[in-house]
């Protein structure tokens, strides 16, 4: 299958000139203590502060607006759009790509402050906000906005530590977004840290369960997170009828590629780089 660069999916130039970003923080990163299992289990049994070098430098709110990173190439471009399968092609693309961010990540984000918000305007028109609205548990209420589209979502998780060192991250709501006259929603995988206890650079993160995007004009696609096979997802589009009309393959940290059941020449991809690394 031929790989084209995400460049391809932008429709037009932005307009407005971009803002300069810093590229790396100020200070160096300090170095993280490894924590043996049993020590990890006690912290998770009796709610004990984890070491501050168990965290990275950001909290849940900046990560979850790292969900947003794709969102001119996606949704932008399905909002200009009336096919509604080419709508679901996008938003499934969108909904993946929200992963892609985490495979560079393995350690903590800090959780905010009761009250604690976070906004961030995009280049591409986007704009995010999102505020730590309960504390135990910990609950993030995300929202942002788009030429034509509207997305949220109430962040509530829970983490399970096992014996064998992995830690286990279940989100309980779905995500939601607007586009147009349709809404869309989906549930969000599970995380899998093996390796939990052990540094940063030893730890694995596998994603693992079936994300199942919903639209009420009768549309739905399913992605499979192949917990054994690294990266690896699979999954269809299927119509209002029920037929399943595109089938889904790709890598959740690299692309998503779509093959037409009916016509099986035609290949496109949906998200991806011709390097096969998403930037």
């Amino acid at each position: 299958m031929e790989e084209l660069p995400l460049s391809s999916f932008i429709a037009s130039p932005v307009p407005s000139p971009r803002k300069k970003r810093r590229e790396r923080l100020p200070r160096e990163a300090i170095s993280p203590e490894e924590l043996g299992l049993r020590t990890l289990l006690q912290i998770a049994a009796k709610r004990l502060p984890l070491p501050i070098t168990y965290f990275e430098p950001l909290t849940v709110a900046q990560a979850i607006c790292e969900e947003l990173r794709y969102a001119d190439r996606t949704l932008n471009k399905a909002a200009a759009l009336n096919d509604p399968l080419e709508r679901q092609a996008l938003v499934t693309a969108f909904a993946v790509s929200g992963y892609a961010a985490a495979i560079t990540r393995k350690q903590k984000p800090f959780n905010p402050l009761l009250g604690e918000t976070y906004d961030y305007s995009s280049d591409c028109g986007w704009r995010y906000h999102a505020e730590q609205v309960n504390h135990h548990p910990p609950v993030l209420a995300a929202h942002a906005d788009g030429p034509g589209w509207t997305w949220w979502q109430t962040l509530i998780s829970a983490t399970k530590i096992t014996w064998s060192g992995t830690a286990e991250v279940n989100t309980e709501l779905s995500v939601r977004l607007r586009l147009g006259k349709d809404d869309y929603s989906w549930n969000k995988v599970k995380f899998i840290f093996e390796n939990a206890s052990a540094a940063p650079e030893h730890r694995k993160l596998k994603a693992h369960g079936t994300m199942l995007i919903r639209c009420t004009n009768g549309f739905s696609s399913t992605i499979i997170f192949h917990k054994d096979k690294k990266t690896e997802i699979t999954g269809s589009l299927i119509n209002k009828s029920g037929v399943h009309v595109v089938r889904l393959i790709g890598h959740w940290d690299q692309c998503l590629k779509r093959l037409n059941v009916l016509e099986v020449n035609k290949n496109t991809n949906v998200y991806g780089s011709s390097r096969n690394k998403m930037r």
